[in-house]
């Protein structure tokens, strides 16, 4: 198969999308609330640029449900998972989209996120939420600093180990 062309980066507004170049807003708000700002502002829609990179955001049901539709949409492999794929092979996030293995663990993995699903998970996802906040604060009551990326990934291992 040949790999995913890098998306285009286009100079433009996509379809008239505003553009919000963020590359010099500086510190102060997360990630997410700068989108929900942004959003507030120019609409459920919006291209965000960080250092002449564009990328597209949606805040609406309907849209993500329609660029979310897998008849006209495929995932794309980029850089990053081809590095990952050149010793990996074609696993879920490695794979083309019309590679088999692709399609096996999809279909797989699918049911596991249907809305019944995940109403079963979600009560023990807040569990294992709730443990890593109570282990922070005790942390934090006894001056210890909380290693942030080892605690998420333990956390993230734990959920899916579900």
């Amino acid at each position: 198969m040949s790999p995913t062309a890098p998306h285009p980066q286009p100079t433009h507004s996509l379809h008239d999308l505003p553009v919000v170049d963020i590359s010099d807003t500086g510190p102060g708000r997360t990630p997410l609330q700068q989108v929900m700002e942004l959003m507030r502002a120019h609409g459920p829609a919006l291209v965000r640029r960080l250092h002449g990179r564009d990328t597209l955001f949606v805040g609406d049901l309907d849209l993500v449900t329609d660029l979310a539709d897998e008849t006209r949409f495929a995932k794309a492999v980029g850089p990053a998972l081809e590095n990952v794929r050149a010793f990996a092979a074609d696993g879920l996030f490695t794979a083309y989209n019309d590679e088999p293995n692709w399609a096996k663990a999809h279909d797989i993995l699918m049911p596991a996120f249907a809305l019944g699903s995940m109403r079963t998970y979600h009560p023990v996802m807040l569990r294992v939420a709730r443990r890593l906040i109570d282990s922070w604060d005790r942390g934090a009551r006894a001056g210890q600093p909380v290693n942030v990326p080892d605690d998420m990934t333990r956390m993230t291992l734990d959920t899916i180990g579900l």
